[in-house]
Order: C-alpha cells, then structure tokens, then sequence
C-alpha cells in the first residue's frame, strides 16, 4: 500500500481512532487523581488502557493480523499484572517503565507487519516512537487541510465547532459567574451536584495531561499503520578478517589468565608472595558487581562476532579462542556464584543479591547457547532462544525479588 494510499485510508478510520483515544486520554486524566499507588495510575493502567484500545482498534478497523503476535501478550500481562499480586520493587518498577514499551511496541508491529522481525526492534521502536509525534496531528479531520479530499465534512464541521466553542463557553460562564455573584452560586450548585464533571478548573488544570495521553496514544498507533507495509530487513553482516578477532580474543584471554593466576594465589597459599591479607569476607564483599561487568563484555564481544560478522564463515584460531573466552567466563562466573554464597550466608539475602544470582544464571545459559552456536550451523530461531532466556529471567526478578519475598526466604531458610 502506498502512502497515498494509507493516507486516504486513515481519512476513513480517523473518526473512530480520534473518539477512542479521546475517552481513553479523559479516563486516564481522572484515573490520574485517584487514591491509589503512583506506580498503578501513571504507568500500569496508562499501558493497559494502550493495549486495549489499539486491540479494539485493529478489530473494528478490521486490519491484517499475524496470529503468532499474541505470544508477545504473555509476558506484556504478567509484567502488568505483577503489579497486582506483588509489592513490585521500585527498581523494577524503573525497569518496567523501559521493558514494557519496547516489548509491547513489538507486539503490534508483530501483529501488524507480516515483515517485522525481531533482530529490528530497537530501531523499529523509535520508528513509532517519539517519531512524527506532532506531525501526526496533521491527520486529524478538523486538522486536514486538504478539504475537497476530506468525504466526512459535517465530522470535520462538528470538531471545529467544539474547539471553538467549549472554551468559548468556559470563558464566558467564569466571566458571568464572577460578574453575577447569584449566577456564581447556580454554577456551585451545580457543580456540587455533579462533582468533577461540572469542575472547570478540573478541566483547565488537566488539559495538558489529557492533550499529552491523546497525542501519544494517538501518534504512536498512527505510525504504527504507517510501518504496517515496512519491510524489515536485516543489515549485512561485515566482513572481518580472522586475524583480527583472534588478536583480541588472544589479548582478553590473557587478562583473564592473569586474573584466574591471581585468584589462586588469593586463595590458597599466597605464591604470587603479594604483601596483602585477606580474610573470606573481604574476599565475599569484593568485586562481584565488576565480575558481572566483566562477563556482560565477554558476551557482547562474542554476540558481536557471531552475529554482525561473517566470522562463522572463516577458518581459524577464533573458534578456540572463542571457547576459551567462555570457559574463563563461566569460571568468573562461579568465582561470583562463590563470593556470594558467602556473602549470602553471613548476612542474608536483599533484592539486589537475588537480583545478582538471577542475572548471573542468565549469563550461563546465554555463555551455554554461544557455545551450542560454535559447534553448529546458524538456526534461525536462535534469536528467539536468547530473547525468551532473557525475558523468562526478567519476569522471575520482578515477581521474587522484592521485600516480602525476601523477608520469607530469609525467615525460612537462614
């Protein structure tokens, strides 16, 4: 479908989309004063309102839709509804805010977008958002300027007639409550009868949260419809030479092989003769949080080299020095598995030390997977290996790590 094309059909689904996201951007705005968590109001519930009326949308519009999209609902719910069940930990809450639009960004153009494929959805996310943000306005019907293409005039008439009118009233009803003190009590009266829904200043206070919910539930599914015909295709892998992984490879085992030398000494008799002492909970206390550091490196060099290079294709030493990376990564990664089993056992468990287990495991399974890839030819559903290892993990640290949890597993086993 042309732009032409998709432009003239959202001229015909316009007055059910602007409708739609008006009642949800005014429910949202009083949903936003309610007594309840910070965190349910103005986030939780603004996504679920997001979902649910794009959901509406996309059937009433009757648009195309692939099937296999609705997995990606899975884990869009149980992030959202944790919120629910659990006392969800404020860093997660932080995290949710990035993990939940980018997954339910995937969703619809899954479910919209026969190309889309998911090696493309860091970029396609900013292709819906914040792109176009303002622009999109442009296609509203009493914001169309082209009106002999415009079909729906009396529609474009009667929002015209609103814009200017509602506030025209609202002037004028200040203007003659404060002018006739009589009139003044009638439009109190009112007002008390029929709480927030006759509250002016209620309307002149929130018109910027309600016009910032409508203009981002509306531009993001309007560009949503425009990446509908995209085509998504995946960059070329580079062509790098052999000798240059190797040379890096080569270099970051050696750190490791000095830091592994280094750690034996530590902890047996001390040959390297270093003018140090440690005890075991200095040794618990330190350096874990680098060792991850370290290790997310390891990964993203090797993820680097299988996946945006032709190296798969090349013979060489890399493919020994590949499997050496990650067997002195898999030992890193015990050697903080130790440091915090100690830690662990002295001083019990927090958030932050379930949140490190948790993410240490991942990177074993990921190291694990790298391997298998080595080994084997290029799958193309190994993508969706590393995508479900890494939201399965997501999801288990936003429902245990948290205080309760925490206070019982501490309570039950230490």
């Amino acid at each position: 479908m042309t732009k032409e094309k998709l432009e003239n059909t959202l001229r015909k689904e316009m007055p059910w989309i602007t409708i739609v996201f008006a009642i949800a951007a005014i429910l949202l705005t009083w949903i936003s004063h309610a007594s309840i968590r910070t965190y349910t109001k103005d986030f939780v519930l603004p996504m679920g309102f997001l979902i649910l009326t794009y959901l509406f949308l996309i059937k009433k519009l009757q648009l195309e839709e692939n099937p296999k999209a609705y997995g990606y609902l899975i884990p869009i719910l149980l992030l959202l509804g944790s919120n629910f069940f659990i006392q969800v930990d404020e860093k997660n809450q932080f995290l949710n805010g990035i993990v939940l639009p980018f997954l339910t960004s995937m969703f619809f153009l899954s479910l919209t977008n026969q190309h889309y494929k998911i090696e493309t959805s860091f970029s396609a996310f900013f292709q819906i958002f914040p792109n176009r943000l303002l622009k999109n306005l442009d296609y509203l019907p009493y914001l169309y300027k082209d009106k002999k293409k415009w079909k729906n005039k009396k529609l474009e008439s009667i929002g015209k007639g609103i814009l200017i009118g509602i506030p025209t009233a609202i002037v004028l009803l200040i203007l003659l409550a404060s002018g006739d003190k009589y009139f003044g009590a009638l439009l109190t009266k009112i007002q008390e009868s029929f709480g927030v829904l006759c509250n002016l200043s209620f309307y002149f206070r929130n018109l910027p949260l309600f016009s910032l919910f409508f203009i981002l539930f509306y531009s993001t599914f309007i560009n949503i419809r425009f990446q509908k015909e995209s085509h998504y295709e995946q960059k070329e892998k580079k062509e790098i030479q052999t000798t240059y992984i190797s040379t890096i490879l080569t270099i970051v085992n050696a750190v490791f092989i000095l830091f592994l030398i280094s750690e034996l000494s530590k902890l047996t008799t001390n040959f390297l003769q270093l003018p140090m002492e440690y005890t075991y909970s200095q040794y618990a206390r330190e350096g874990f949080f680098q060792l991850l550091i370290v290790t997310s490196i390891n990964i993203g060099l090797l993820v680097y080299f299988f996946y945006f290079s032709k190296i798969k294709e090349e013979q060489g030493p890399w493919k020994k020095l590949s499997i050496l990376l990650i067997l002195f990564s898999i030992l890193l990664i015990m050697n903080s598995y130790y440091r915090m089993g100690l830690y662990i056992v002295h001083y019990g468990w927090t958030v932050l030390r379930l949140q490190v287990v948790l993410f240490l495991t991942m990177e074993i399974l990921l190291f694990l997977y790298i391997f298998k890839k080595i080994q084997k030819k290029e799958s193309k559903k190994e993508i969706w290996i590393y995508f479900l290892t890494m939201i399965i993990t997501y999801i288990l640290n936003v429902y245990v790590c948290n205080e309760p949890f925490i206070h019982w597993i501490n309570k039950s086993f230490l």
